[in-house]
């Protein structure tokens, strides 16, 4: 009588389970969108992404394509992945249109950085647009990175530097530099591009120079603001 034949299976190795596991860290961590975080409020606000209204909260993260509105009182302070912050006075509308992260160059560890502690990423491009309110905004210095702020009057742009933007209800654009240096352009109304063709943009790099940029007809000179103006702007950021 022939007896039944058994197997017994060897046990698992640990070190098979490495490919799956570089697999889930992989996914998790290079392929994650860059998140903004809301990390102070005072008053209240909403957010809405992917057509769905939710309450403006402490913690919550916001991705790429989110638009904030905060209500008023609404003051609400954002951090970015490079710990730029950015922070929205009553009654703003913003919305952040790109977020982009990329492998940090001349980084020898970056795969492994990357891999473990989603750390060898560095901010690529960030461009929001404020509708109305306004925001202001300390950006960590990046060479490579481009950081811009739409309004339907103007452009900003920096690579590092401390500066406030407000959008009035006749979309007439007060911008006002702290420290630092930023380049604004003015944009036609029709087809939000700058106004004219190789227009050149106006370079504020002097503290509490501010420009007011007008839908049409285009950006005043630039120039040294009074401190009551400078403190009244500064003042609707304050307590967040």
């Amino acid at each position: 009588m022939r007896m039944p034949r058994f197997s017994l299976a060897r046990p698992l190795s640990p070190y098979s389970l490495i490919p799956t596991l570089l697999f889930l860290l992989l996914s998790s961590n290079l392929l994650a969108a860059p998140m903004v975080e809301v990390i102070a409020l005072r008053g209240s606000g909403e957010v809405i992404a992917h057509g769905k209204t939710t309450a403006l909260s402490v913690g919550l993260q916001l991705e790429q394509g989110t638009e904030i509105r905060t209500h008023s009182p609404g003051r609400a302070k954002l951090r970015f992945p490079d710990n730029s912050i950015v922070i929205l006075s009553d009654a703003s509308r913003m919305t952040i249109e790109r977020l982009t992260e990329e492998a940090a160059a001349n980084n020898p560890s970056a795969f492994v950085d990357q891999l473990f502690t989603h750390q060898g990423k560095q901010l690529k491009q960030v461009q929001l647009m404020l509708a109305t309110g306004l925001i202001g905004q300390k950006v960590t210095p990046g060479q490579d990175k481009s950081w811009s702020v739409r309004s339907r009057s103007s452009v900003t742009a920096v690579r590092g530097t401390e500066f406030q933007v407000a959008v009035n209800a006749d979309q007439t654009s007060e911008i006002h530099i702290s420290s630092g240096s930023i380049f604004v352009t003015a944009v036609t109304t029709a087809d939000q591009q700058p106004l004219g063709q190789g227009a050149t943009p106006f370079v504020l790099d002097q503290p509490n120079q501010g420009i007011d940029c007008h839908l049409s007809a285009g950006c005043d000179q630039p120039k040294v603001w009074g401190a009551k103006r400078v403190n009244a702007m500064l003042e609707r950021l304050s307590g967040v």
